[in-house]
């Protein structure tokens, strides 16, 4: 029985774990897109059907590019969204009660800047600078946890001990130096491939601008050839009305004069 539930309980699916870098990550991109994520209050179905949303799946590849240890499903992401804002709203209600202890809100002026509509969105260099940080932070304490490189062991030699400290003190000092230069080149590559990710979507934008725009005159052209098709038609329509018209005049005339002939016939 102790075994079976055991089983039953190393089956269950794991917790999606969030770093505190990932989350970091996430603001940004949900801060340059506010007015997106605004527009999901009225669409139907972003909050029963998460993964047909082209913002999660977006903020999904925008994810991929950090190369984090775990990676986020776009319904992952969109019930990470809704949390913190669940979160939020309550520590920011309760930090509001008389006599409350001073709380701490997680993301306080993240959040609040995407939530304000009628705040100008920011450029989220803050969050992206405390994402590389983290990052950086991530990476030193794995290499002091598994360091690649290790300090060798000097045996010491009689006479010869402060002659093995310094050399241990110069493996050391390597160490440290290939540390900095590796969470240096890290936070530089971020840097690069969040900048490049800025600027294809700045060019898509402009695509789909134009795209729109064309889309626009395209149809504005076909509703004057239709106006222009009425108007000939019912030009057509009025000539032909107008001569049937004239006809019917004309054969009045021709049979009142017959009947005056007839009658002048009669007479004689």
């Amino acid at each position: 029985m102790e075994q079976t539930h055991k089983n039953i309980r190393k089956d269950k699916p794991s917790r999606t774990k969030w770093s505190e870098s990932a989350i970091k990550a996430l603001l940004s991109f949900l801060l340059k897109h506010k007015d997106k994520l605004e527009e999901l209050k009225y669409t139907r179905g972003a909050i029963s059907n998460p993964g047909n949303i082209q913002l999660w799946k977006d903020a999904e590849v925008f994810l991929l590019t950090f190369n984090f240890e775990q990676s986020y499903s776009n319904v992952q992401i969109a019930n990470k969204w809704k949390n913190l804002v669940d979160n939020y709203k309550t520590q920011l209600a309760e930090s509001k009660k008389s006599g409350s202890p001073p709380i701490t809100i997680q993301y306080k002026e993240e959040i609040k800047a995407i939530l304000d509509k009628n705040r100008p969105i920011l450029n989220p260099k803050s969050c992206i600078d405390s994402c590389e940080f983290l990052l950086r932070k991530d990476d030193d304490l794995n290499i002091q946890e598994n360091p690649q490189v290790e300090t060798p062991y000097m045996i010491p030699k009689i006479g010869r001990k402060h002659k093995n400290k310094h050399k241990n003190d110069d493996a050391n000092a390597n160490l440290e130096d290939q540390n900095r230069k590796k969470s240096k080149k890290c936070g530089n590559n971020l840097g690069d491939i969040l900048q490049n990710w800025i600027e294809q979507q700045e060019v898509r934008q402009i695509e789909l601008d134009k795209k729109r725009e064309e889309k626009e005159k395209k149809e504005q052209e076909q509703r004057l050839e239709l106006l222009h098709m009425k108007q000939q038609s019912d030009m057509m329509l009025f000539n032909i009305l107008n001569n049937l018209l004239n006809s019917l005049n004309s054969l009045h005339t021709k049979q009142n004069q017959l009947n005056q002939v007839d009658k002048a016939s009669q007479g004689i």
